[in-house]
């Protein structure tokens, strides 16, 4: 494992790894208009490498797409935010949760 990706790993919170372990499917609803599709946990690295998330948004780790134009995505802090595929920077991250936990609770729909 390249030291970039124990990295990138650092950034999911616990809660977040617990979900996805006892999650039976990687897809849900949520209740800002957006569906979402979860990276499964070995195969984030490569969905961050594929998106160039570290080129042009560093600091933030992709854990979920929208399966259009945004990814969901956690920043060092823990704090969940929505990031465009075109355009994408730090800049343009709009934050929709302040942790995972408030996520889960208040975003995704019968998780």
């Amino acid at each position: 494992m390249h030291h970039a990706e124990y990295e990138m790993k650092e950034y999911l919170p616990s809660d977040y790894i617990s979900f996805i372990e006892s999650l039976g499917e990687f897809y849900t609803e949520t209740n800002i208009h957006l569906d979402i599709e979860f990276e499964p946990l070995d195969k984030i690295d490569q969905f961050n490498k594929d998106i160039e998330i570290e080129k042009y948004a560093k600091g933030f780790i992709g854990f979920a797409c929208d399966g259009g134009g945004e990814i969901f995505a956690f920043n060092t802090q823990g704090k969940v935010y929505l990031l465009p595929l075109i355009g994408m920077s730090s800049n343009t991250a709009k934050e929709i949760a302040e942790s995972w936990v408030v996520f889960k609770q208040q975003v995704l729909v019968n998780a």
